[in-house]
């Protein structure tokens, strides 16, 4: 028995993706949450700049899942079997091209403020800044070119493939670009104390391998669309786009958080304190009794200065105030010192 098809394309070659990338928009959009939140407990005293990035990137990929919800029921709830409401392009112009691409402008300016505050030039920020303008205005028209289409099994058009092409090409050289900056400005900067350094390394593995993974998907979104004609297989990678770019950041801000007798802690018995606005790592001696747990966790943050190369993120040095944030999962045993 052959497959239903729309317009000559089977069936599954349209819902299987759709399915497919909406299932996976809302799981990273899980993960997105977990690290908002996280980043709200820990960075109380961030700057404005970074409250707003992160808080409007994460309204942004909320209006995005929630669309993707409405696209889903009408799909597969109320027009279940409806062969002409598969093939409708709903908001999928609105969420995939415009929405994901502002998301990824946003981030990519973040890394080249980023690059421009390590480098202390601006040259490099304003290459960045100039092709991540570049691919969002590409994103935009991909989206209008995809409404005037009306159809996925009429997005081959010339018009759209161009527009996504060029969206999908900048996109894709500028998080290279950013990756191989940040490994530079980062590697050449050596600070004498060995639990520091070692956080250093931990940031650089984290740049480089979410602008890898990112510039990645971008590659791969190109080649589905542009080399596989007449199916939906690009909204697979088109769907999470957004949500790679803003987790990506995300976790290089929370990677200022530590968890103390984690896997990252020192190992010779001392913990890894972190400041709650900065990359920074103090060694601070144990002496002090603590409670403690089997399957506990401890993200801490101590007083210090903040190095320079990472001060615009957070408060002014003179005000900088620890954190502690304790979560015990079984019942804790309080360590009172020997009488």
């Amino acid at each position: 028995m052959e497959s239903p098809a729309v317009g000559g394309v089977p069936v599954v070659i349209l819902s299987g993706p759709l399915i497919l990338g909406y299932i996976l928009n809302w799981g990273l959009y899980g993960v997105l949450s977990t690290q908002v939140y996280l980043y709200y407990i820990a960075f109380p005293n961030d700057r404005l700049y970074a409250k707003a990035l992160v808080y409007g990137t994460y309204t942004l990929e909320t209006l995005q899942s929630i669309l993707i919800a409405h696209d889903a029921f009408k799909t597969f709830g109320q027009g279940f079997g409806n062969f002409d409401v598969l093939n409708s392009i709903q908001f999928l112009w609105l969420t995939i091209p415009v929405i994901g691409g502002i998301a990824t402008c946003l981030v990519q300016f973040f890394y080249a403020y980023r690059i421009s505050v390590l480098s202390q030039t601006k040259l490099m920020a304003i290459i960045i800044s100039v092709m991540s303008i570049g691919q969002w205005v590409a994103a935009i028209l991909a989206g209008v070119f995809a409404v005037k289409a009306g159809t996925l099994t009429k997005l081959d058009s010339a018009a759209v493939r161009t527009a996504q092409g060029v969206w999908g090409g900048l996109s894709a050289a500028c998080d290279i670009t950013i990756a191989a900056c940040m490994s530079y400005e980062l590697s050449r900067r050596g600070t004498g104390f060995r639990s520091t350094q070692a956080l250093l390394i931990r940031i650089l593995r984290l740049v480089v391998g979410t602008g890898i993974l990112t510039a990645l998907m971008d590659i791969v979104n190109l080649i589905l669309f542009n080399g596989i004609s007449h199916t939906a297989y690009f909204i697979v990678p088109g769907a999470i786009l957004g949500k790679l770019y803003t987790n990506s950041m995300m976790v290089i801000l929370n990677s200022r958080l530590d968890i103390v007798g984690g896997r990252h802690a020192d190992q010779s018995g001392s913990e890894i304190m972190m400041q709650p606005s900065s990359f920074r790592a103090n060694l601070q001696e144990s002496h002090s009794r603590r409670a403690e747990s089997e399957h506990g966790v401890s993200l801490s943050g101590s007083e210090g200065k903040r190095p320079a190369w990472d001060s615009e993120l957070g408060m002014e040095e003179n005000n900088l105030k620890g954190i502690q944030i304790g979560v015990n999962i079984q019942k804790t045993v309080a360590l009172s010192p020997p009488q």
